[in-house]
């Protein structure tokens, strides 16, 4: 049988690969009918609200910071996109942090990193200044719903989103304190909205 495909084919793509991408967490605080993982679709595994190992990514991580430094690296200074996605990744947070914390402390000269998430933005209050001081461009689901007033959405837009009216207050509560123009008291960092413009996007 002919071989189509060697190991160091593999090592020279890994060496020189442009995204990394992270399953953090099957688990989500929604339950979307549209989603991938809904009911209207069956080709996919079981959601079992498990969480991605961090030991293990870090050790693939590291695996990739090697290859970034050898010889088979022909790109200089490239940019990496290095993206989180779920499930609804901030249910496991931690993972986002370390795999962050990780690669900027890596010493990796080779590689500058850019960092993405997808978000139902349920729990994305929590961590906005992480996110804000990272750069991080973050792709949210149902943003329109977070550009609405709540009193604009009707029943019948939130159907389809488990905890029903709730959610929408919470995305209401999300908007208030961070997308319209407030000013953070703590004055950590004051201009939301220009951050939101440059690096959020949505559907």
């Amino acid at each position: 049988m002919k071989e189509y495909l060697k190991s160091g084919d593999i090592k020279k793509c890994l060496a020189n690969t442009l995204q990394v991408t992270f399953e953090v967490t099957d688990a989500c605080n929604l339950r979307c009918e549209y989603c991938g993982y809904g009911k209207f679709y069956s080709d996919y595994d079981d959601r079992k609200n498990q969480r991605l190992s961090i030991e293990k990514s870090i050790r693939f991580l590291d695996y990739l910071i090697d290859l970034w430094k050898s010889t088979l690296n022909t790109s200089i200074n490239q940019n990496v996109y290095i993206s989180f996605y779920g499930g609804e990744p901030l249910m496991n947070f931690s993972f986002i942090q370390s795999i962050v914390d990780h690669l900027l402390n890596a010493n990796c000269n080779t590689r500058r990193f850019t960092f993405s998430m997808t978000t139902n933005a349920i729990l994305l209050n929590r961590y906005m200044k992480y996110f804000i001081k990272h750069n991080f461009k973050l792709k949210i689901m149902n943003k329109n719903f977070v550009l609405k007033s709540a009193t604009s959405l009707s029943k019948g837009e939130m159907k389809n989103v488990k905890g029903g009216m709730s959610y929408c207050d919470r995305l209401q509560e999300w908007a208030n304190t961070y997308y319209q123009d407030v000013r953070i008291s703590d004055g950590d960092w004051d201009d939301w909205g220009d951050y939101w413009d440059a690096h959020c996007s949505g559907n």
